[in-house]
């Protein structure tokens, strides 16, 4: 499977993955051979990735480690200082580190 951006998706390629609505209403199943149609649709959602069948054809060299502490540092100033008034809230620190988990995820692909 290969992700490619919704601007460089074209049509009859055929998708590895479901495509979700807001996480949870299913647009279109895994198999589907993308339209013009739903081109559009994807589009207009503002669906950003979508995984395509197929191998990477140029897969991104692999960070490191360097590299990842540098962007894990990053994510980590930004989230403090958005969760600075309720850190002490233990709710919010967990919600904290999932954002952190999540961004991290999304910098590593």
């Amino acid at each position: 499977m290969r992700r490619l951006k919704a601007e460089d998706l074209e049509e009859g390629m055929v998708l590895a993955e479901d495509i979700y609505r807001d996480g949870e209403i299913l647009l279109v199943k895994k198999g589907a051979a993308l339209t013009d149609s739903l081109l559009r649709h994807i589009s207009r959602l503002g669906i950003p990735m979508v995984g395509i069948e197929g191998e990477d054809e140029n897969p991104p060299p692999a960070l490191d480690p360097e590299e990842i502490e540098k962007i894990k540092d990053a994510i980590e100033g930004e989230l403090s200082a958005k969760f600075q008034r309720v850190s002490k809230n233990p709710l919010m620190s967990q919600l904290r580190e999932v954002f952190f988990k999540y961004l991290l995820s999304v910098e590593m692909k």
